[in-house]
């Protein structure tokens, strides 16, 4: 009974402070929250895409995402989306969970037999882009260190390899220094990892030696060549070129071993030969021909200052079987014979000339055309089967002097005295016209 107060004052108490406690936490229990979290879609969108990259989805895809999300990168951070300390972070993680795979798939490229340089440009294409990535305020790049030095390495093995391509179309010889030096780069090209993957690429360095010793060994085939036109050259002209391409011969022999399959140079040496021997006949023979012609022309020469002799023209005819006549032309001397009517008789006359390159006169004969006839003969008397001209078969009865027959004697020597007889031959038994034969001889 002692304790009654005691328990009814503790009970009390309690009752107080659970009342006081309750009309405490009553507000948060009964009102509702004054804010409600929310969540950054955009953010959660370029976070999803940074941690989807995944080697094994193969190199399009993981491609394409990196455009999506350096897309949106770009587009977030312009319209304030995204936080700049979660656009720096993002990239970076961009940049942690990309380059991996991208790293990978190029080595792959080049470990490959068969290299596209489409390939090249897109991977160059995407190193640019990836150097352009900054954070901390667009001042610090994203690409550093191990992954920096692998992004070198793949732009040096495109450099390498373009660099390769180019020296792989040497084709054409300049000079023995430079095609050693280019037959050099192709060969140490071919040596060059992963250079030497590229099955394409070493077929045609190999080809590089070839190429420039057919171009070599044709250059001086063309040098040879022009040895053939000799005629069109001056003898000194033709040695001189005649050297130059005995040393290019030489000078290919020497190298020539440095080609692959290269031709022999027995074939360019003969050639050569066969044009050096044509062309010294030649030249000797147009030596001796030009020396023949200096010669003719000094005769010539001469022969303008040598005095001439003066034209000669001495007539016989003391023997009275031709007699002189009234002439058709004042020009002319006229003369005819006298065995008319006398049946198988001859009339001779003859004259001489000197001082002439060149003498003309006429005959004319008027008779039965194939018994009575003139017979021309030049240093000897006319016979039936030799003589130089004859009036037979053509008797002529008119007077003028475009009745007769023109005698003209080519190719005179000036200073040789020459005799022309003229012999009118009466073999028919009748008379016919006037049955004579005529000589005009002209004046000096």
């Amino acid at each position: 009974m002692k304790n009654i107060p005691i328990k009814i004052i503790a009970l009390v108490t309690l009752v107080i402070a659970v009342t006081a406690s309750i009309l405490l936490y009553l507000p948060t229990i009964v009102a509702p929250p004054t804010s409600v979290p929310t969540v950054n879609l955009h953010q959660q969108s370029l976070e999803s895409g940074v941690n989807a990259f995944c080697e094994q989805r193969g190199e399009a895809f993981n491609d394409s995402l990196y455009r999506v999300v350096v897309d949106k990168l770009a587009m977030y951070k312009a319209e304030l989306y995204v936080t700049e300390e979660e656009i720096d972070f993002q990239t970076k993680a961009l940049v942690k969970n990309y380059l991996p795979i991208f790293i990978k798939y190029s080595n792959d490229k080049f470990k490959a037999s068969v290299w596209r340089k489409s390939d090249h440009k897109a991977m160059l294409n995407r190193i640019n882009n990836i150097r352009t990535l900054k954070v901390v305020f667009e001042e610090t790049d994203t690409v550093n260190g191990s992954f920096n030095d692998s992004l070198n390495e793949i732009e040096n093995i495109i450099q390498l390899y373009n660099n390769a391509c180019e020296t792989a179309k040497y084709k054409k010889f300049y000079s023995t220094k430079d095609a050693g030096t280019k037959i050099m780069y192709a060969e140490h090209y071919k040596t060059i990892a992963p250079l030497n993957n590229c099955q394409e690429l070493v077929n045609d360095l190999s080809k590089v030696k070839n190429n420039i010793g057919e171009s070599h060994y044709n250059q001086v085939a063309a040098k040879v060549d022009k040895l053939a036109n000799y005629k069109q050259m001056k003898e000194s002209a033709f040695y001189n070129l005649f050297k130059v391409i005995s040393d290019l011969i030489d000078e290919y022999d020497a190298v020539c071993n440095m080609y692959v399959n290269y031709q022999p140079s027995d074939e360019l040496s003969n050639e050569a030969r066969k044009y050096y021997d044509e062309a010294g006949s030649y030249y000797k023979q147009k030596a001796k021909q030009e020396k023949e012609e200096k010669a003719r022309q000094e005769k010539e020469e001469q022969e303008k200052f040598k005095p001439q002799p003066k034209p000669e023209i001495n007539i016989n005819t003391n023997n009275s079987e031709w007699i002189s006549m009234i002439s058709p032309s004042y020009s002319y001397r006229a003369y005819q014979s006298t065995n008319y009517g006398q049946r198988n008789s001859t009339a001779t006359m003859s004259f001489t000339i000197k001082g002439y390159e060149s003498f003309s006169f006429y005959v004319r004969s008027d008779g039965e055309a194939d018994k009575d006839y003139l017979l021309v003969g030049v240093d000897g008397k006319p016979t039936e089967k030799y003589y130089y001209s004859t009036t037979k078969g053509n008797p002529r009865s008119g007077t003028s002097i475009g009745s007769y027959t023109l005698v003209n004697l080519k190719d005179l020597q000036k200073d040789r005295k020459y005799t022309i007889y003229v012999v009118y031959k009466k073999n028919g038994r009748k008379n016919k016209g006037s049955d004579k034969g005529y000589v005009l001889i002209p004046y000096k």
